[in-house]
């Protein structure tokens, strides 16, 4: 992993803290000191899925939450050929085109 890469992910983790209000997107709990906090990927971050979708796709910001290591993390994956997931890539498109659906 690059600098610069990980500049972007302690970014989007800031971010991400920010719009849930300090709590895990699964849980609700809040985080506390030496809680382990992760980006955790809706549609699962596999070779085949990125290869499907692409990287810029499996690695947005709209495709994370940030969760508690393990169960948290685990519970937040939505099935990548559900009508759930195709709505999110769909979103996801067409922002990185510059359309925002907001």
């Amino acid at each position: 992993m690059t600098l610069e890469e990980s500049y972007k992910i302690i970014k989007m983790k800031r971010n991400k803290y920010d719009e849930q209000d300090g709590k895990c997107h699964v849980c609700g709990i809040d985080f506390k000191i030496g809680d382990k906090v992760e980006l955790a990927h809706k549609i699962p971050q596999r070779v085949w899925i990125i290869a499907k979708y692409e990287k810029e796709v499996i690695h947005h910001p709209l495709n994370m939450d940030l969760t508690h290591s393990g169960i948290c993390n685990s519970r937040n994956q939505i099935n990548p050929e559900s009508l759930e997931a195709k709505e999110l890539i769909e979103k996801i498109r067409s922002e990185l085109n510059g359309n925002s659906t907001d």
